[in-house]
């Protein structure tokens, strides 16, 4: 499987886990969100956030302490880079990640 295959097929896997596990719409918490309340301020670590944080901890750690087949290591970045998409494009609050609340 080429990269370009390899990494379109991740994507897509990731896309569509994304839509299957996350919040129906916008405001929902989904399986793979943290949200929780810490001292007046709402926080919401969604799943596009935490596939961001992966991504980073797979490029830059363990890739270099590990010894992925480049299959692997294309399928794994593409999951992340789809399920990140998802969490942009399909709901409007993608952006809201530390609220003040009104007490």
């Amino acid at each position: 499987m080429g990269t370009l295959l390899g990494f379109f097929t991740g994507s897509s896997a990731g896309y569509f886990t994304g839509k299957f596990l996350a919040g129906e719409k916008t405001g929902d918490i989904g399986l793979f969100s943290l949200a929780f309340n810490v001292w007046g301020w709402h926080i919401h670590l969604h799943h596009w956030l935490i596939s961001m944080t992966l991504l980073c901890f797979l490029i830059f750690f363990l890739r270099k302490k590990y010894r992925f087949s480049p299959l692997f290591f294309t399928l794994s970045a593409g999951f992340l880079v789809g399920w990140m998409f998802q969490g942009i494009y399909c709901y409007e609050d993608w952006h809201q990640i530390i609220i003040k609340q009104n007490i």
